[in-house]
């Protein structure tokens, strides 16, 4: 997957700080960092759940020694040794260790500045012949000096970070630095101006010797590089070990200004500083979530991602450009200046860094403003265009491969996965490493084939831990395929239905319903253009080995423009059971993104039933018709509810049930606008139970009767009497999705609104 952190070759890192509530499994979070490609993670404390979930990653890590622990590991080298053995040497065959840093933004009159130098000594003894490089982080409290070439560290610090000095020098390993433009903005608002420091300045400010400064980064950067020079470090690089901008809290915090700044940090340090001009700085960009323990407020929102993996602002991961966000620096106003968010200042307790440097950055090159109008071009190009193989590769920009690669792939098409109504899924291998993968061939093709690749452009279009990830496809002639990741588990109607031995617990089905959400929620907001799925069910949601759900099968997906508020469709699309009321009927609403929501609700209610099948039979064993969700508001109503759950249920399980049962019902509701989006799915997931309110009772259920299907383009049709364990209509295996024709629209809703008023 392309992404703006290679755009830098490697030298872009994030740090991933643990100080929130909420925040994602490691497991989840080494996911988030391999499906972005970021390369790199600083972790602040040797997490042995994060140290386990990096093995095999082939992510490098920057990796601290926390500031409690400096005195015992500098007291004796066989303490040093345990700390490298448990966290390093127990991990380092499956772990790339990159650099341990001893302490972070240790002061010269801190208790434990005197053992940071007999720490880093021991722990460069005991990783001796790993090639980890061993440092310590500092902040800018300790450096003064404007232009920067007459850079200095203050003399308390330059008698604390002079041996320290030596001792990287000798061993070769560079000094970590944590820059924060923000703060010498907020410090010195009288002085600089805020472009300056978003990297956003068009205009040299000031030069220093042959050396022009147009940002506040590069004089930060290279004050700090002249102070090394002055204290015998002229050979010592500098790895930027934090530095970001946050989208709240705090004066001109907003995510404009995290954006603009962000973007353009990973564009600048690609070439060095004026002062060391050709060689990429390392940057580790602060910080992977919001995390919102910190304190005071400024100090809680600087993440990339919120807590369910999607980025918090708009991230072009897949540029061809390479950059890593978009769109370019803000437009300047009438004076010439960028406007920051007018929030009350907050008392500020990040070091106040008084270095007077005024200097800025080009907000975007000649080279950068191409890249935006050729994209452009090509996108208007790509609308006007005709759904043809070549303009669809175009469209896509994916791997595309021959029919004869794919038949290769997968062994002659030896191992079928499943069976659907749009084709058959087969294992196979890719060509290049040997990489599992599922193979989905469509059956006879028809048409131009604007539905086929509709469905690849609209998963090359998504990038997330809850979207099964594309890898390529196949147009030839024809022969049509879909080629994506292998998921180990299968589908999750293997785990909910009523036959399945093992059932999965409360706390891995709450997992899986936050997770649906989190990806039906990226789908509907997160992505360049809204996606609807239009056929969220079992069936559709892959597990993969960690049972992490992932959403799959584009093939009825509407991808919207503007992120519209109303769908056009000309025919119903979905599944029996899963489908909205106004996707059979415009009197139920206009069909949007909530019709999303819809299924979504089925689905959650589906695995509260299958959890306790036998549970669910001997309470409606009395009225074996009842639709499964009127018999959840029956028994709320008669507070009989725990009926389905059981007496062996702990008090926790019961909350995250019940959790689930309303927020099932609230999604079910039969008025779209009744249903809340998916980001206040998650809300009210995440949130408490006391919180949450039972809906009102829908009037219109999808009735348990025999529902013909009808085969697209076909004079043949079948009828199904097997109802599922819900009572609701299901297809035979392998033909469970559904375009139906007004006719039959229109005779199933009279019989559907019949039933319901009879009822």
């Amino acid at each position: 997957m392309a992404s703006f952190f290679d755009s830098t070759v490697g030298q872009i890192g994030v740090c991933y700080g643990r100080n929130g509530k909420n925040l994602p499994r490691p497991a989840d979070t080494v996911a988030l960092y391999r499906q972005y490609s970021i390369p790199r993670m600083r972790l602040y404390e040797p997490n042995q759940e994060t140290l386990l979930a990096l093995r095999g990653s082939n992510i490098e890590l920057l990796l601290d020694v926390p500031n409690p622990d400096i005195q015992r590991v500098a007291s004796n080298q066989s303490e040093a040794d345990r700390w490298v053995k448990t966290n390093v040497l127990n991990y380092a065959n499956g772990v790339r260790f990159r650099y341990i840093s001893v302490g972070n933004e240790v002061q010269p009159s801190d208790a434990a500045a005197r053992f940071v130098l007999p720490a880093m000594q021991n722990i460069e003894r005991a990783v001796s012949g790993l090639r980890i490089k061993v440092s310590t982080a500092i902040d800018t409290r300790g450096l003064r000096g404007f232009p920067p070439s007459k850079g200095t560290f203050t003399p308390e610090f330059q008698n604390f970070i002079t041996p320290v000095i030596g001792f990287l020098s000798k061993k070769q390993s560079p000094l970590l630095v944590n820059i924060y433009p923000y703060f010498s903005y907020t410090d010195n608002m009288r002085d600089l101006r805020i472009e300056y420091a978003l990297f956003a300045s068009q205009f040299t400010i000031f030069t220093d010797g042959q050396n022009s400064y147009r940002n506040l980064f590069h004089g930060i950067l290279d004050t700090f590089y002249a102070a090394l020079e002055k204290t015998g470090g002229r050979s010592v690089e500098i790895v930027v070990s934090e530095t970001g901008w946050p989208t709240a809290g705090g004066v001109a915090a907003s995510v404009d200004n995290a954006r603009t700044y962000v973007s353009n940090l990973v564009e600048t340090v690609k070439s060095g500083s004026p002062r060391r001009p050709g060689r990429a700085v390392e940057t580790y960009i602060y910080a992977m979530f919001d995390e919102d323990k910190n304190s005071p407020d400024f100090e809680k929102f600087w993440g990339l991602f919120f807590s369910y993996q999607t980025p918090k602002y708009s991230v072009n991961f897949e540029s061809n450009s390479g950059t890593s966000l978009d769109p370019p620096s803000p437009a300047p106003t009438k004076n010439g200046t960028l406007e920051p968010k007018k929030t009350n200042p907050v008392a500020k307790q990040k070091p106040s860094w008084k270095i007077k440097l005024i200097i800025g950055v080009p907000a975007g090159t000649c080279v950068m403003i191409i890249i935006v109008v050729f994209v452009i071009v090509r996108a208007k190009f790509a609308r006007k265009s005709d759904w043809n193989g070549k303009n669809g590769e175009e469209v896509v920009m994916l791997k595309k491969y021959s029919y004869a690669r794919v038949k290769k792939m997968t062994n002659s098409f030896s191992h079928v996965l499943g069976r659907g109504g749009f084709g058959t899924v087969y294992k196979g291998k890719l060509p290049d490493g040997g990489r599992d993968v599922a193979v989905k061939i469509l059956k006879e093709a028809k048409g131009n084939g604007k539905e086929f690749i509709n469905e690849v452009a609209s998963m090359s279009r998504t990038s997330h831990v809850n979207i099964v990830p594309l890898l390529g496809f196949c147009y030839e002639g024809d022969k049509r395929a879909i080629i994506y990741e292998f998921m180990p588990n299968g589908s999750l109607d293997k785990f909910i239905s009523e036959n399945m031995a093992t059932k999965l617990e409360w706390e891995m089905l709450y997992n899986i319903a936050l997770g649906l959400s989190r990806g039906l929620e990226y789908l509907h907001n997160r992505c360049v253009s809204r996606i609807v799925h239009f056929d969220i069910k079992p069936q559709n949601i892959l597990m993969d080995k960690d049972l992490c759900p992932k959403i799959s099968d584009f093939g009825l997906a509407k991808l919207c423009k503007n992120k519209d508020s109303i769908i056009s469709m000309q025919d119903a699309r979905g599944t029996i059971g899963y489908i909205s009321p106004e996707v059979f009927s415009k009197s139920f609403g206009g069909v949007s993104h909530k019709s999303d929501v819809y299924s979504y609700g089925m689905v959650v209610l589906e695995m509260i039933g299958a959890r306790d099948k036998e549970k669910v039979e001997n309470c409606v064993s009395n009225n074996s018709s009842i639709y499964f969700p009127n018999w959840i508001y029956k028994d709320l109503e008669r507070g009989e509810i725990m009926r389905i759950f059981g007496d062996e249920i702990t008090q926790e399980e019961e909350k995250v049930a019940k959790k689930m049962v309303l927020v099932g019902l609230w999604c079910i509701q039969t008025n779209p606008s009744d249903r809340p989006p998916m980001i206040k799915v998650i809300e009210m997931l995440e949130g408490d139970l006391e919180a949450l309110q039972v809906p009102p009772k829908p009037f219109f259920y999808l009735p348990a009767t025999t529902v013909p299907e009808i085969v697209e383009n076909s004079n043949e049709t079948s009828s199904f009497s097997n109802p599922s364990q819900f009572v609701r209509g299901t297809l035979s295996s392998g033909e469970h999705t559904l375009r139906f024709s007004k006719e039959l629209v229109q005779q199933t809703l009279q019989e559907c609104l019949h039933s319901s008023r009879s009822s």
